[in-house]
């Protein structure tokens, strides 16, 4: 497990809670010059772009001290700029210092780096955020139940649909996933190239009395499918098949965008639990600390999520 360190930007006092509350110790002319120490102190860190290191509720926090309004648009992004370096430059060091931890970005930063993308000396920062941007491991750990509440999103009954399952290697990784799913959906149809690595599979679910199938005819195994989950299937090898062109498929495979022909059903790529009242994005630390994976759960079968496609944010299910 590695351990968490968060990076957040501050704008200003109320945001940040810099300034401490002191106790009236003599007298009230005390208490103000603290507070105007304090308030002078501020205005510093805001111009000087302070980086702190400070502990909330256990977590290891960075925080950027920054001026946020001005008149003239270059020189707050100048500003910016010159965060967004200072901010890698300690990273780089904070790295090289331990190599067992992981750097959590703060929505603000995030948005920054992708709005100057292009900046140079800002690698380590945009290798962290193109990280969270492609990483699909919450999506994969909580696929079962974001694939049954896009069912019922359809008035759809989920025991009674079938399931498609795209997958060319039979690797224990998803074999738990794929048991699951035949024993909540009404019939579960793998396609795969590799029908021989499957069969000893369907025998044993035959055995069971489970509804399994293994196809490849490109022509006819998926041209019907309504839900299809692609697990390892490269773009070109699913331009190979007759897809039902309002499916939904979910995507799971790791950097890898799925673009097809005459296609007008949804593909879903990763999923957003992102709350505006949160500065952080749950999905980048919740593997280091798995008490957010029951938080998620609830979060999804409330529907407090959001689905992500090809250009974005999935506002409508066909």
């Amino acid at each position: 497990m590695k351990n968490l360190v968060y990076f957040k930007i501050c704008y200003n006092k109320n945001n940040c809670n810099k300034t401490k509350q002191h106790k009236i110790v003599f007298g009230r002319t005390i208490d103000n010059l603290i507070k105007y120490m304090n308030n002078y102190k501020f205005k510093l860190m805001l111009k000087y772009n302070w980086i702190e290191k400070t502990d909330k509720d256990g977590k290891q926090i960075y925080v950027i001290y920054m001026e946020k309004e001005t008149d003239r648009k270059n020189i707050i992004e100048d500003k910016e700029i010159k965060i967004l370096k200072k901010i890698n430059k300690k990273i780089i060091r904070i790295k090289n210092e331990d190599k067992n931890i992981k750097i959590i970005l703060s929505k603000q930063i995030k948005s920054l780096i992708q709005k100057h993308k292009n900046v140079h000396r800002i690698e380590q920062l945009k290798e962290i955020w193109q990280d969270s941007i492609c990483n699909k491991d919450l999506y994969k750990e909580t696929l079962e139940t974001v694939v049954k509440k896009v069912i019922q999103q359809r008035n759809e009954i989920p025991e009674e649909q079938s399931v498609y399952v795209l997958i060319n290697s039979n690797s224990t990784q998803y074999m738990p996933l794929i048991r699951k799913l035949i024993k909540n959906y009404k019939m579960l149809n793998i396609v795969t190239k590799n029908v021989n690595q499957f069969k000893t599979f369907e025998e044993n679910a035959e055995k069971n009395f489970e509804l399994v199938s293994i196809l490849n005819n490109k022509r006819k195994s998926i041209s019907k499918a309504k839900y299809i989950i692609n697990i390892d299937f490269k773009n070109e090898e699913l331009l190979e098949y007759y897809i039902n062109r309002t499916a939904i498929i979910f995507n799971i495979k790791d950097n890898e965008s799925i673009k097809l022909n005459n296609f007008d059903g949804v593909i879903i790529n990763n999923i957003n639990i992102n709350k505006s009242t949160e500065e952080f994005d749950k999905k980048d630390y919740y593997k280091e600390d798995k008490k957010y994976l029951e938080e998620i759960l609830q979060d999804i079968e409330k529907g407090q999520y959001q689905l992500e496609g090809n250009y974005g944010i999935i506002n409508e299910l066909k």
